[in-house]
């Protein structure tokens, strides 16, 4: 009876061992699934917002030109070719005011600018942003379309779930067969344990319960040449698998999915860690702080395609630089095996986001570094039938002397890194203290420009041309001005540097290019004698076939008489006119607008180069104009140009004319026009418009 009473007991205990151990791992085993499934879904999610995103963009942009030209037919098309995706529901276009502009699937039946009565289009109008809901099975998206401030309509989109619902449940699926065949040998591997009384018991425990705290890097030594000893090893095995499969998690989560290198989270994670072997050992360590040069011109003239392909080119060309330099990339691989050395020859390298890398150096290695970048950088990319170039502006910002925390070190990198931009790109600086209250100056005047551009605070003024014989109107320059709420009148020259910095040029050029042509649809109502109105194009917008795209398209819908239009480009940048900016100025010329060469005698100009323009005005810079009538010299070079103009059967506009000696000898000269404060300072339009109205009834203006 008492070796009964034994036996149940030792039973029993066996059984409470097992059932203990099960639950050790199978509550590991629920964790590690647990944590790999939270980490795939969100992987899953976050492309299933990418494509969603991707989808407004794309369909955004498509519909935009067939909204404003009312080709609905046309559009329809592209919406069925969407609609036809395994997840795109529905997909339709409302607009501006409130009917059926578009929509996939139509039928023709009778749904063609009819009132839609859509709450989530309404909300999105009313809030003049991207609104999104979950409605069961569907993700339902309305995005207003606003070009020039200006809202044309609502695309609407219903994207169906069920696609990334499926692949959610695979890998959960998957997860939980994985957990239950963990939780299988746990629980055999258990009942081996519990048959085994000995010390090695509470080794065992004791490694499990660390395994549950999350210490999976462990590795249990039993040498007992028994069950335990085989236990061990089962159990090291599965420490082995679940530290493989939440590496490879990891790695998924921290590397870049189109370069080499690790992500903003990865870098992000080893900084502190390298800044606090930095601070134990009294270090130095420098962060370079690397963004493209051109990059986002490439993207618009482009695509983005083109431009991902450019930006993984260059990340094997930085990477091979680093190597090539004697240094050694610290990668994610090796932060699971060993710490980055800070002070050896080890390089961190991320990428932040778009065309923005982080590397983090030995202080004593970052400049010469930052050297071999640049000059590694010259040489163009071969991406299928291109050849393109970028160049890299650096920051270099240290650890300690300019920064002592990971956000501050950051920043200071990043102003350094727009100190080289503003010393003329392809370079490097190292942090300047002196110049960085300048730069957070220059960047909130540009966050107060795309304020500016959203509230419409850009406005233009017109200031008047003459012809010099008649002294009448003949015409008049678009100038945009800034109304800014506290800054008051903003000239250009103040904002329009950091716009180009900032790459918001060709926002800025398509407002005023849009208020210029509703300014000359007004001036053609009221006005009788002949007139141009010149607008300002610059190469940063020309480079955009997009934007040269929408100018066109404003151009034909305005219906206005030929030549009345004159798109102005400074001599500079009819001297650097690439093969793809040329064809985009005759297919504006194609329109009807004239052509005018801007600030003609400040540049070079290669005169072969403006007889193929075949330009129609050439405007001469007011700085050789100042001495007319009464600097000799200055006058025999204004002769030279009057008749290098006659010859190539163009107009002349003198610009900056104030004296009536300077307008004396243009007319003496057959000068044809002029432009300066002797005839007008730039005014609103309203003062524009009653200057013509007192233009009609003044005679002309005397000389002499």
């Amino acid at each position: 009876m008492h070796a009964t009473d034994q036996n149940v007991g030792r039973r029993g205990l066996s059984h409470r061992l097992a059932l203990t151990f099960s639950c050790l791992i199978g509550v590991i085993v629920a964790c590690a699934v647990l944590l790999n499934s939270i980490t795939q879904i969100e992987l899953v999610n976050e492309r299933l917002q990418a494509r969603s995103e991707h989808l407004r963009q794309l369909a955004s942009e498509l519909s935009m030109r067939f909204l404003i030209e009312g080709r609905p037919a046309e559009l329809e098309v592209l919406f069925d070719d969407i609609g036809a995706q395994d997840d795109v529901v529905r997909i339709f276009l409302i607009d501006e005011s409130g009917s059926m502009f578009a929509e996939s699937g139509y039928e023709d039946d009778g749904g063609f600018l009819q009132v839609v009565d859509d709450p989530l289009a309404k909300e999105a109008r009313q809030e003049g942003n991207l609104i999104e809901r979950i409605v069961g099975h569907e993700r339902h998206i309305a995005a207003p379309i606003i070009l020039g401030g200006i809202e044309y309509g609502v695309l609407r989109i219903d994207l169906s779930k069920t696609i990334a619902e499926k692949e959610i449940f695979q890998v959960m699926r998957k997860n939980i067969i994985a957990g239950i065949l963990f939780i299988l040998t746990g629980l055999a591997t258990s009942w081996m344990v519990a048959r085994r009384m000995t010390r090695p018991l509470n080794q065992l425990t004791a490694a499990t319960e660390r395994a549950a705290d999350g210490d999976l890097d462990q590795v249990i030594h039993v040498d007992t040449r028994d069950e335990f000893a085989s236990l061990a090893a089962s159990f090291n095995v599965m420490l082995a698998k679940l530290r493989e499969s939440m590496r490879k998690t990891e790695v998924t989560a921290y590397r870049d999915k189109l370069v080499k290198f690790g992500n903003r989270a990865w870098i992000s994670r080893q900084l502190p860690l390298q800044l606090e072997t930095a601070r134990d050992q009294n270090g130095e360590l420098a962060v370079l702080f690397l963004d493209l040069d051109g990059f986002k011109e490439i993207n618009d003239v482009h695509g983005h395609h083109e431009g991902d392909n450019l930006l993984a080119k260059f990340a094997d060309r930085l990477l091979q630089t680093v190597i090539n330099s004697g240094l050694n990339v610290y990668s994610i691989q090796d932060s699971f095996g060993r710490k980055a050395d800070p002070f050896g020859k080890d390089v961190s390298i991320a990428r932040r986001g778009g065309d923005e890398f982080t590397l983090v150096v030995a202080h004593t290695h970052a400049v010469a570094l930052a050297q071999k970048i640049v000059a590694s950088m010259k040489d163009p990319y071969e991406t299928g039938n291109l050849s393109l170039s970028v160049t890299a502006s650096i920051g270099i910002a240290t650890f300690p002397q300019h920064a002592d925390n990971v956000d501050d070190l950051i920043k200071c990198s990043d102003v350094a890194m727009y100190q080289a931009k503003a010393a003329g790109r392809n370079c490097w600086r190292l942090y300047d203290v002196d110049n960085h209250q300048d730069e957070i100056g220059r960047r909130e005047l540009g966050s107060e420009i795309r304020e500016g551009i959203t509230k419409n605070q850009f406005v233009v003024f017109l200031q008047p041309q003459f012809n010099v014989l008649t002294g009448k109107v003949s015409g008049a320059e678009a100038l945009l001005r800034w109304e800014h709420p506290t800054r008051g009148l903003v000239p250009p020259d103040n904002f329009l540097p950091i716009a180009r910095t900032m790459g918001i040029m060709p926002d800025i050029g398509r407002l005023a290019f849009k208020q210029s042509i509703q300014i000359a649809r007004e001036i053609q109502r009221t006005w009788s004698e002949p007139f141009t109105l010149a607008i300002n194009v610059s190469v940063v917008e020309l480079s955009r076939a997009s934007y040269v795209d929408e100018l066109v398209t404003h151009l034909e819908f305005a219906a206005l008489p030929k030549k009345f239009i004159e798109i102005e480009i400074t001599e500079e940048t009819a001297m650097i006119l690439s093969d793809d900016i040329g064809p985009r100025i005759e297919k504006l010329r194609e329109t009807g607008v004239r052509l005018a060469i801007d600030d003609f005698g400040v540049g070079y100009s290669n005169l072969g180069r403006l007889k193929e323009m075949a330009f129609d005005t050439l405007k001469v810079d007011r700085s050789l104009t100042k001495g007319l009538g009464s600097d000799p010299g200055e006058e025999d070079l204004m002769l030279a140009i009057f008749n290098m103009a006659s010859a190539m059967k163009a107009e002349v506009i003198a610009e900056g004319i104030e004296t009536s000696a300077q307008l004396r000898f243009l007319e003496e000269n057959a000068c044809q026009f002029y432009q300066g404060y002797l005839g007008g300072k730039p005014m609103p339009v309203n003062d524009f418009m009653a200057f013509l109205e007192q233009q009609a009834t003044v005679p002309r203006l005397a000389v002499g």
